[in-house]
């Protein structure tokens, strides 16, 4: 979570409050957007699907799916 906060990302980890108090992690995904160009490019480099510039479910996404790629990557890491 370190190597996110440092880039701009924040993220909090904690308790939901509802029934069995399941942990959560949350992610700021709309902080994720500063590196959206570079991640859609890699997305269409990968898939060669090239997502609309103005569809903000299928931009949320993408963003969202980089973000948690790159925080497994670090929790993998350590």
């Amino acid at each position: 979570m370190e190597t996110l906060q440092k880039a701009g990302i924040d993220s909090f980890f904690g308790r939901w409050l509802v029934e069995g108090s399941p942990r959560v992690l949350l992610l700021d995904v709309k902080a994720g957007f500063q590196f959206f160009d570079e991640w859609r490019e890699d997305f269409l480099a990968q898939t060669g699907v090239a997502l609309p510039l103005d569809d903000e479910m299928s931009s949320d996404a993408l963003v969202f799916g980089y973000l948690v790629t790159w925080f497994l990557a670090e929790v993998r890491g350590h």
